[in-house]
């Protein structure tokens, strides 16, 4: 009698399922040019017959046995990235990953990563530069940004999620005396 054999992995965001008849689906199969979230379902089927005639008895069984595996990918994004997705900090951290500059995955929520980062040995202060994380405790959770670039007149321009919704990666400007009010993380 053939053994069905699942055994399911789930690593670095990838899940994988291998079936015992020598099947593979993975979620690395996953089209990057659609939409930054997709989920792919997939059902293999495997049926088995086994006679067996011997002195006294006669044997025969069949089964069929359904395997489905939902996986679910944010594309561009880092599989070490444990942060909510939709949050800023979820887009700051792939950010930093992007630009060769990785971050701890475990600051927690935004009003806590100046502090956490001055833990970890980053410079934290008050002076944007290009590449730097703008942090602010204001609000239940707080915010952070990343800064695109510093203006000659002290003005910044900074990529964000969830500051125009949960979700929704915007960009805009911050006045040079607004933008000494927050914390940078280096």
């Amino acid at each position: 009698m053939k053994k069905l054999t699942t055994i399911a992995v789930l690593t670095t965001g990838l899940a994988s399922s291998m079936i015992g008849s020598g099947q593979e689906a993975s979620a690395d199969t996953f089209d990057q040019n659609q939409a930054p979230q997709q989920t792919q379902t997939q059902n293999f089927n495997y049926t088995s017959n086994y006679n067996q005639i011997g002195n006294t008895s006669n044997m025969s069984q069949s089964f069929t046995t359904s395997v489905s595996q939902t996986a679910t990918q944010t594309t561009g994004s880092s599989s070490a990235n444990l942060y909510t997705a939709g949050q800023c900090t979820y887009y700051v951290f792939d950010k930093k990953m992007q630009d060769g500059d990785p971050i701890s995955g475990s600051w927690g929520n935004a009003n806590q990563w100046a502090s956490n980062a001055a833990a970890d040995g980053h410079s934290v202060d008050n002076t944007p530069k290009k590449g730097s994380i703008l942090q602010s405790s204001a609000g239940a959770f707080g915010h952070v940004a990343y800064v695109e670039n510093v203006n000659s007149d002290g003005s910044i321009e900074v990529s964000e999620m969830n500051y125009q919704g949960e979700g929704v990666v915007s960009n805009r400007s911050i006045s040079a005396s607004e933008a000494s009010s927050y914390n940078y993380i280096h």
